[in-house]
């Protein structure tokens, strides 16, 4: 995915140039094609559109569709309108934005901004994200180009699908939270924030203020994500490892209840640490409540 955001840089820088080039003041260019090759005569890029009108220092597009092509991954970029501002070098894609890979994900949204000067990708719409392992919704989303650091604002929910019934939500965890979600590849870390939810099938509901999941690119013996693709949809095996609940931890299952002020799930020996004070309800038939308490 970070070669998104190299291929929309290929984009402007080339589109700017081109246009320029027929001349001073308001011009249009109609059913545009440009593309990129290696020495060797491989295609390595290539945008075309229905049109483009050179207003000063804006260049308005229509229909835009560009394709990123590698030995590792193909990038198809779709949108029914954008805008590049010559001076501030920014990218904004209008209506129907469409990001895929041949690994299978997609990204859509009704808006995105490139700022180059900010070394920001931006929208406030909603955003969508499907992947053969994980769905994600959310409003808003920032993230740097390469997409190795990134957060979905608000209103957040994750379904990691289950790897034999991917399209079943009865086999899939789902992760809720207010947000924002901030993902960093680079510290390994997914950090839900606020009223933070995850249901598990046959493992209950987890509450929680804070939750932050710990993932290692590489192979491991623990359950593997795996995708061809580079930063925010990733781009190797990805390990979660720890997944980590801190503040006002409560865990609901069947009718049983336990609280802590934190609780650490090892996601590879598959145990759960609590810590601060831990507090377990079990309900029976026979009585109203047991109180178990028990140190950390």
């Amino acid at each position: 995915m970070n070669k998104i955001i190299c291929f929309l840089t290929f984009f402007t820088l080339v589109i700017y140039p081109v246009c320029f080039a027929e001349g001073e003041g308001d011009q249009q260019i109609m059913d545009f094609k440009l593309a990129g090759y290696t020495q060797t005569g491989e295609k390595t890029w290539d945008v075309k559109g229905q049109s483009a009108d050179i207003m000063n220092d804006d260049i308005a597009l229509k229909q835009i569709q560009a394709n990123s092509y590698s030995k590792e991954e193909q990038i198809n970029l779709v949108a029914d309108k954008g805008n590049f501002d010559k001076n501030q070098t920014k990218l904004h894609l209008q209506d129907n934005v469409v990001i895929t890979t041949n690994a299978g994900a997609k990204l859509t949204t009704d808006s995105l901004d490139w700022s180059q000067n900010q070394d920001l990708i931006s929208t406030k719409d909603k955003v969508n994200i499907d992947h053969e392992m994980f769905m994600a919704e959310a409003k808003g989303l920032e993230a740097k180009p390469n997409l190795n650091s990134a957060s979905l604002m608000e209103q957040v929910e994750v379904t990691v699908k289950d790897s034999k019934k991917k399209t079943d939500p009865k086999n899939s965890t789902v992760i809720t939270c207010d947000g924002p979600l901030e993902i960093d590849y680079d510290k390994g870390s997914a950090v839900f924030n606020k009223n933070v939810k995850a249901t598990s099938p046959g493992q209950g509901d987890i509450y929680a203020d804070k939750m932050t999941a710990f993932f290692r690119v590489g192979k491991s013996k623990s359950t593997v994500v795996k995708s061809s693709t580079p930063g925010f949809l990733g781009n190797k095996d990805a390990t979660i490892e720890k997944i980590v609940a801190e503040g006002n931890v409560k865990i609901l299952k069947d009718d049983n209840v336990v609280f802590s002020d934190e609780a650490t799930y090892d996601a590879i020996q598959k145990k759960i640490l609590l810590t601060g004070s831990p507090k377990l309800f079990i309900y029976t038939e026979k009585s109203e409540n047991q109180d178990a308490s028990f140190g950390n």
